[in-house]
């Protein structure tokens, strides 16, 4: 066995648009018995990872299931595509190295690096690469679970983050005072947004009623946190569209606690304080799920504490087996199970 990789493991939980009687994970045991590996392929026209076009496919390979447990590798190709290659032997008198194609041996095909997942009913944990991250697994299983007819068409899933038990606790206790916030509003024009929605938006014309309208016109970290906090009638009013086509708009946010608590007995205070700053936490994190780095976010409490974007997400680093760079499946499912029954059985995790 080759030396091991240190990945970062990113827990999700599911959440569902409308109430559910079925886990992520019967659900995800229901669609992988009902397609066989030759008609899960997803086809998608969506910009690829390297921002060229053209013709992918995402489909779930190496399903398992053991321990109560379900596995998967989601995978990641594009049919008849050529890998370059480079000559690091320059020619006599030249100055630079020969690139060629290389192409795929007969009857294979060339795949991204992939990414690797464990479910225990309504849990998930991640092993992300830079071709495929949460934001694809989350695409790709509605979609599968929808051909598979194990899900309703109205019904639509999210991958969403959750708060760490300690964190939330620490919130009961200190209260948010203020929230401060300095990201980009528009990341994506409307045309770029257009062509990711049009590719991957859920073809449900009951879920794109539900789905805020600030979503149809313009992509951005900035309209994500603003998603988090203001109704859609609100949105709506801001008038994305116009500002789309704005360039360096940045969203600076602060909201701030004013106003004196009512009286209450300390555990009622605490108790219904908890739940407040929780579900505004809960709302925010919600939006900014696909987001990578969320440490433009900034949260004062009282007493003077701080908390950062990374403390809102569970997260760890595991070192897993590889050869030749690549990570061993089984290690990895193992690795992700452990952490995961970990965070279950330390109550880091508490979904509400």
């Amino acid at each position: 066995m080759g030396k091991k990789i240190q990945k970062q493991l990113f827990y999700k939980h599911a959440q569902f648009l409308t109430p559910e009687q079925q886990t992520l994970q019967v659900m995800f045991t229901k669609a992988i018995s009902a397609v066989p590996i030759a008609q899960r392929g997803e086809s998608s026209s969506s910009v690829t990872p390297t921002g060229t076009g053209g013709a992918w496919v995402r489909l779930v390979n190496s399903p398992r299931h053991y321990a109560d447990f379900s596995f998967g590798v989601l995978v990641l190709y594009s049919p008849g595509i050529h890998h370059m290659v480079i000559n690091l032997a320059a020619a006599e008198g030249k100055d630079e190295l020969d690139v060629s194609k290389f192409p795929p041996p007969t009857g294979k095909q060339f795949m991204e690096t992939p990414l690797y997942f464990a479910i225990k009913d309504n849990h998930i944990v991640l092993i992300q690469s830079k071709a495929l991250r949460a934001p694809d697994l989350e695409r790709h299983l509605n979609w599968l679970f929808e051909i598979a007819g194990v899900m309703e068409p109205e019904q639509h899933i999210v991958l969403s983050d959750a708060i760490p038990q300690s964190t939330r606790k620490r919130l009961e206790k200190e209260p948010v005072r203020k929230i401060q916030i300095g990201v980009p509003l528009v990341e994506q024009s409307t045309a770029q947004a257009a062509t990711v929605l049009s590719a991957d938006a859920p073809t449900s014309l009951a879920i794109k009623d539900k789905v805020a309208s600030v979503s149809k016109v313009a992509l951005g970290k900035g309209i994500d946190v603003l998603k988090g906090f203001l109704a859609p009638k609100a949105l709506e009013a801001l008038k994305f569209d116009d500002l789309a086509q704005a360039h360096d708009i940045e969203v600076n946010v602060e909201i701030r606690v004013v106003g004196r608590r009512k009286k209450a007995s300390k555990d009622e205070q605490i108790r219904e304080q908890g739940e407040s700053e929780n579900r505004l936490m809960g709302a925010l994190m919600r939006e900014l799920r696909n987001v990578e780095d969320v440490d433009f976010l900034h949260i004062e409490t009282e007493g003077g504490g701080h908390l950062h974007g990374g403390e809102l997400r569970v997260q760890v680093e595991k070192g897993i087996d590889s050869s030749e760079g690549v990570l061993d499946t089984s290690h990895a499912f193992e690795v992700m199970r452990k952490w995961l029954v970990d965070l279950i059985g330390q109550h880091t995790i508490e979904l509400d």
